[in-house]
């Protein structure tokens, strides 16, 4: 077993080590790590160490209970409990391989992954990363629907194509060690879309990134996790890793002009959505004034209609926004959720 708080320090050099070194957080998830633990051994591709991190997790006894099996091959890492990018940071650090494959400790893969993964990386010069598609199950009405089906990616793997939207999930990702060091590794004061903050700073350092439509892992929903957020949750994460890169001065032209187009649509999200829960509470004045704002960022038939009916008859457009989004919570149920993040 290691203990982060006596080793802070990364080796960047480690001749003889694996191709590959798989970094599995866990955080109370000792009733799904057997089943990703055993998708790695069953892996086509068998040069690898797998580094385990106890993330400070709650259910300590019976995760080492169920890691007992395994603990003469896997590397053990008990840290205090500092969120799941300071975890994966303690497996980088203490990685031997080349490349890094990240997994969730409630995530599994197919027994092709690390090959087919590899070998794309392989057969690229200079390229930094690959992530594949996977499939959806466990509590979420999309099972057996692709992750991809759902949340198409954006290609090519730009700065800019990021911004807008991301379906890169870090238990589908192969990356090289080495750009994620110099990138700075994961941010750990972030708790939402580290991962997302962590492929742009690579971009930033000339990394490219490849996508593989291959369905070669399994992403589990499952009740308790966060990977479940408000919509206005996941509106202020962007904002505040958006905001990150506005002081950068290793941004193209290109990248600070997307950068600010996503920062002005996100601020209007946000504003879009205080002004819903003013109208809710019947606080017509204040929702007029965050909608307007809205309306003058992203002009649009629907804000209009809205701001003005609020000026003339605000309980009856109170009454239809209500209906409205009873409807679309409705079509949520059907299968519309929110990609997760993190575990």
């Amino acid at each position: 077993m290691i203990d982060t708080a006596a080793s802070g320090s990364i080796d960047s050099s480690r001749p003889g080590g694996p191709t590959i070194s798989v970094i599995i957080p866990a955080y109370n998830t000792a009733g799904y790590i057997g089943e990703a633990l055993d998708s790695v051994f069953a892996q086509v591709y068998t040069d690898f160490e797998i580094v385990v991190i106890n993330d400070g997790s709650p259910d300590t006894e019976l995760l080492e209970k169920v890691l007992d099996p395994y603990f003469g091959r896997i590397v053990y890492i008990k840290q205090e409990n500092r969120g799941p990018s300071a975890a994966r940071n303690a497996g980088i650090r203490c990685a031997r391989g080349e490349h890094i494959a990240f997994l969730d400790s409630d995530d599994s893969w197919f027994p092709e992954y690390l090959s087919e993964q590899m070998k794309i990386l392989g057969n690229s010069q200079g390229l930094d990363m690959v992530y594949s598609d996977a499939l959806m199950y466990g509590n979420t009405p999309l099972s057996d629907k692709s992750f991809f089906q759902v949340y198409p990616p954006r290609l090519p793997v730009t700065f800019g194509n990021l911004l807008k939207g991301c379906s890169i999930l870090p238990s589908h990702v192969v990356v090289r060690r080495q750009i994620v060091l110099e990138a700075g590794l994961f941010d750990e004061s972030l708790h939402l879309l580290e991962d997302v903050d962590l492929w742009l700073r690579m971009i930033q350092c000339g990394g490219r990134i490849a996508c593989n439509k291959q369905v070669l892992a399994r992403h589990r929903y499952r009740s308790g996790s966060q990977s479940y957020v408000t919509s206005r949750e996941m509106a202020e994460a962007q904002l505040r890793f958006m905001k990150k890169f506005e002081g950068s001065l290793n941004l193209t032209a290109g990248m600070r002009s997307a950068l600010d187009r996503e920062i002005k649509d996100n601020l209007t999200d946000l504003e879009i959505d205080q002004g819903k829960q003013f109208l809710l509470t019947r606080d017509f004045q204040r929702a007029i004034n965050s909608l307007g704002k809205a309306k003058n960022n992203r002009p649009s038939t629907k804000l209009r209609l809205t701001v003005y009916g609020l000026r003339v008859a605000p309980n009856l457009t109170r009454f239809i926004t209500i209906a409205w989004l009873r409807l679309l919570f409705a079509a949520d149920n059907l299968g519309q959720v929110k990609p997760g993040r993190q575990k």
